[in-house]
């Protein structure tokens, strides 16, 4: 009886932490109609509709969350799935979380951070080290040309304070 008290006790304690873990769930869809107007010479004007995915930003679905451990150090996650959101398939190779998929460890140190991350040069992902912010490129600045791998998938990165 007295082994069965304190199993519930211990369990009880473990559940009581585990309520207090922050978890959000977020996500973007992006899908637009596309108008072509085209004349070239004499021939007759064409004009086109067509719907289009990620004409902004590519569609995704993430789940991100920290736990605070005490002391100042938190320990997180961040999962995100890419998709085309007019017919649904996965993006990233068909990857359930291709986007990004990170375990990291914050603190004083800094933010220690392993996992599949956008590259560090790309203006993607959680760590932005040549470009100032996620926005940078709405502002002007040069951004990779599309098409290319901008994701890391076994990158450890540690960022200081």
């Amino acid at each position: 009886m007295k082994k069965t008290l304190a199993a519930l006790a211990v369990l009880g304690a473990f559940a009581g932490s585990a309520a207090a873990a922050d978890v959000t769930l977020y996500g973007v869809v992006d899908l637009g109609l596309n108008y072509q107007y085209s004349k070239v010479g004499d021939a007759d004007a064409v004009n086109t509709f067509k719907e289009q995915a990620g004409q902004n930003s590519g569609s995704r679905f993430g789940l991100k969350g920290t736990e605070d451990l005490g002391n100042g150090v938190k320990v997180g996650f961040i999962l995100e799935n890419g998709f085309a959101a007019d017919d649904g398939t996965m993006s990233q190779g068909g990857r359930l979380f291709g986007r990004e998929a990170n375990l990291f460890v914050t603190g004083d140190f800094g933010t220690l951070s392993m996992g599949r991350v956008g590259a560090l040069s790309a203006d993607v992902g959680s760590y932005n080290v040549v470009y100032a912010t996620p926005s940078s490129a709405r502002a002007g600045a040069i951004r990779p040309a599309p098409r290319v791998s901008l994701i890391s998938p076994t990158a450890i990165v540690w960022t200081t304070p």
